[in-house]
């Protein structure tokens, strides 16, 4: 979000919800008193399919943060199957159905996958990293257990063959 985009974003239709949310990502990027003494420093936010991240991401230092990847790993649970073309059952609504209290346990178990992957080039340094990740890594959110995020980190590559 900028200076320039910052009006149509919270003027477009849909997200009123999160337009509290949203101006207050773009609030604490650019340095400027939040909307309310209460109001929660984030940087980054999903709403429905769509993604916004401050500028902030842009400087983060932490190797183990991918805010873009975060955010995205929330479309997964905030998408219909309907929306990408695929047949949708009684059952099967959602692209990926995460309980509600597991979700930022998933993103951020996406995050740091992401980061190890982009990091290591075999085995032995994904694990290290891995191991890295569980000892010094831990996850500024209440809702989210660190332990179990570092439990999600690979291991080994994906199977570019079967995608497993």
């Amino acid at each position: 979000m900028t200076r320039a985009n910052i009006d149509s974003i919270l003027l477009a239709k849909g997200f009123h919800r999160a337009a509290w949310d949203l101006a207050n990502l773009y609030l604490s990027s650019v340095g400027a008193d939040l909307l309310s003494d209460t109001a929660p420093t984030i940087v980054g936010l999903s709403q429905e399919t769509t993604c916004f991240v401050s500028a902030e991401y842009f400087a983060a230092q932490d190797p183990f943060a991918d805010f873009v990847v975060h955010e995205v790993a929330h479309i997964f649970h905030n998408c219909k199957r309907s929306t990408l073309g695929l047949r949708e059952t009684r059952t099967k609504e959602w692209l990926l159905p995460i309980n509600f209290q597991e979700r930022e346990t998933f993103a951020y178990s996406c995050e740091a996958h992401a980061c190890i992957l982009r990091r290591a080039k075999s085995g032995p340094e994904r694990r290290a990293l891995a191991d890295e990740y569980a000892r010094t890594v831990r996850v500024p959110d209440k809702r989210v257990d660190s332990k179990a995020v570092a439990k999600h980190c690979p291991v080994k590559p994906p199977n570019r063959e079967t995608g497993g």
